[in-house]
């Protein structure tokens, strides 16, 4: 989804793209964290969670390793 949400930046589809996502009743974000994020998807990840709240209800789900989640 942030790769997506990435490339409709270049292409001029940015609002349309995150418009889309925001129409979604439930948003699950699966396997979240295991890689890192450019500073543009985490803008962008922000942004969509900054509309949502309050709004929409928003799933966040890790699996992260154990050495990682007591760091």
């Amino acid at each position: 989804m942030l790769r997506e949400i990435d490339e409709s930046k270049n292409d001029g589809t940015y609002l349309k793209q995150l418009a889309r996502i925001m129409k979604h009743t439930v948003l699950i974000l699966d396997d979240f964290g295991l890689e890192e994020f450019s500073v543009s998807s985490s803008m962008a990840l922000l942004e969509l969670l900054e509309d949502r709240h309050r709004r929409k209800p928003t799933i966040i789900i890790s699996q992260l390793p154990i050495p990682h989640s007591f760091a």
